[in-house]
């Protein structure tokens, strides 16, 4: 039994991914995208699509992603993500810290044209939407297109959709021309803390002694 490939949430034709971060570039003059999804169950805002001058629909999704980390292991119990960071802010604290907050969550998303133009090849990624406490929906692209074509000028159009499992998808890279910030976080062990050898002393007392 063959195993379901990965979604894509980026082309990888490098002139797509070229036209698409023009275009994320001039989006940012559109004040108020058309047509939104959420999350039918709980309302959370999914995904987001709107004309972009020049180029097209444009489509965006982001959702947070707790990165691979160093684990932390409490009372036989490993701890992840945001409970991790809290463990970590009574036990520890910072000394000096530069570029992104290492404990903060990643955002991982779909930024995707919904039409190129004839003579660019035809490269168009998943269209992913993550509501992280109940699942994925992946759009069609067609039907996405023709929705917001659908609205008349001037209106705004919210669609709900249903959660449908989890999918795996290969991790997206920056688009070309993104800045990269390298960051830096050292950290001390809080001085009100348990000193070692008072939690070694401890230990072996529980143990009786050996």
């Amino acid at each position: 039994m063959s195993e379901m490939p990965l979604l894509r949430l980026q082309a990888d034709d490098p002139a797509v991914l070229a036209r698409t971060a023009e275009a994320v570039e001039a989006s940012r003059q559109v004040k108020r995208p058309p047509l939104t999804f959420q999350c039918a169950r709980c309302q959370t805002k999914l995904a987001r699509v709107g004309d972009v001058p020049g180029y097209g629909p444009l489509f965006t999704s982001s959702w947070e992603v707790w990165p691979e980390e160093e684990s932390v292991v409490v009372n036989g119990r490993e701890l992840r993500g945001r409970e991790r960071s809290r463990w970590l802010a009574e036990h520890y604290e910072t000394i000096e810290q530069s570029g992104r907050n290492i404990d903060a969550p990643l955002r991982h998303g779909v930024v995707a044209l919904l039409a190129l133009p004839t003579s660019m090849a035809q490269d168009h990624p998943d269209l992913l939407m993550r509501c992280n406490s109940h699942g994925d929906f992946v759009a069609d692209r067609r039907e996405v297109y023709e929705r917001l074509r659908g609205i008349p000028t001037g209106r705004v159009l919210t669609v709900k959709v249903t959660p449908t499992g989890w999918s795996e998808y290969r991790p997206p890279s920056a688009l070309p021309g993104a800045a990269s910030v390298p960051h830096r976080t050292v950290r001390r062990l809080r001085s009100d803390s348990m000193p070692v050898e008072e939690f070694i002393r401890r230990t072996r007392d529980r143990a009786g002694g050996k």
